[in-house]
């Protein structure tokens, strides 16, 4: 990474198709033995574009001199409690180049994408994340709720953001990610794996 860089230096834009096979390269490397050895995380995001829950119009990528240093997906939810269910926003993943980490591209992708999404109208976002990282940035345990994993326990890592305010009170239930994230197959990975 250049001693010149500088977060002025970072242009946030929407993902274009030509973008697509970048975008996974990056992400890729981005989560490289990272959580578990090699990742799956670019192959999500080849099929989370083509999925029903997916939302283009929240799509971010962080551009540095013509290279994509990160990127950022959201797709559709759900908090299902006795009565009904309702909806909600996920991210995922949410990616910075590993020379770019630590610098402070995720966090301009997470908060520009955060007002976009209140401002088309989205109610709260959960995610999965890292507990000790995202409170800094509003997110709440979803604890807080009486929000619990499908299983009915309750996990630090489950978090949410009130997109508007209150949407979440009275809202006790289970979180639903949507499938696009659960149907992972490691031999399609795999497949997918080896044009990179």
């Amino acid at each position: 990474m250049t001693s010149k860089f500088s977060l002025r230096d970072i242009t946030i834009r929407s993902e274009t198709e030509k973008d697509f096979l970048l975008v996974e390269k990056m992400i890729r490397q981005s989560f490289w033995n990272v959580y578990k050895p090699k990742c799956d995380e670019h192959y999500l995001t080849h099929i989370l574009r083509v999925h029903e829950d997916y939302l283009p119009e929240l799509t971010r990528i962080a551009i540095y001199q013509s290279q994509i240093v990160g990127a950022i997906f959201y797709a559709k939810s759900h908090i299902v409690t006795k009565e009904t269910r309702h909806d909600v926003i996920t991210f995922g993943p949410l990616a910075v180049h590993p020379e770019f980490q630590r610098q402070g591209i995720g966090a301009i992708l997470m908060r520009e994408t955060i007002h976009l999404a209140k401002k088309l109208g989205y109610k709260a976002i959960i995610i999965y994340g890292e507990p000790n990282y995202y409170p800094k940035y509003g997110f709440k345990r979803a604890k807080d709720f009486e929000i619990t994993q499908p299983d009915g326990t309750y996990l630090d890592a489950l978090m949410t953001y009130e997109l508007e305010d209150g949407y979440l009170q009275n809202k006790k239930g289970y979180f639903l990610v949507s499938e696009v994230y659960l149907n992972i197959e490691a031999e399609d990975v795999e497949k997918y794996d080896r044009q990179f």
